[in-house]
């Protein structure tokens, strides 16, 4: 498991799959609060961009989007892209994924408190576990508690 949010935060991890051959990519998100105890998790599929860092960045807008139609404000993130981070954190520019970037920045800036910090990959792996995951999946889905996930280390 990955670190919990402070008190009255709450945490999302994220991740996406990307493959250069489907159409689709995968994006995947879990939600726990400072307790550890799970609020939402869920994934989707999106049309496929040319770059594994194009997805992370839709990765993160999809579930900053689902955080704020949920209502939820003081919010904690993680990836395991050092690269996204880097960028969002010091606010770079980037051509790869401009326009997403923009996006990403405007909805930051409708939560009051919200932070994207690094993690590594196994402390991400139920996000990235269901990322893969949906591509078989093909819909949206999202979870309420008490899902039991299978182990972070099995493949799909």
């Amino acid at each position: 498991h990955s670190e919990p949010p402070p008190f009255g935060w709450l945490k999302f991890n994220f991740n996406s799959s990307w493959r250069s051959d489907p159409e689709i990519s995968g994006i995947g998100w879990i939600i726990p609060d400072h307790t550890e105890a799970h609020i939402c998790s869920g994934c989707t599929t999106v049309e496929a961009t040319s770059s594994s860092f194009q997805d992370k960045a839709m990765g993160f807008l999809q579930a900053l989007q689902i955080v704020w139609m949920k209502g939820w404000r003081d919010i904690w993130s993680e990836s395991d892209k050092l690269e996204l981070t880097k960028m969002i954190n010091h606010q770079e520019e980037n051509n790869e994924i401009g326009i997403l970037l923009i996006d990403i920045k405007h909805w930051m800036g409708k939560l009051p408190e919200c932070s994207l910090d690094h993690t590594n990959r196994e402390r991400n792996c139920v996000a990235d576990v269901l990322a893969r995951r949906v591509i078989f999946l093909s819909t949206f889905h999202v979870w309420k508690p008490k899902v039991e996930y299978r182990k972070c280390s099995e493949s799909y």
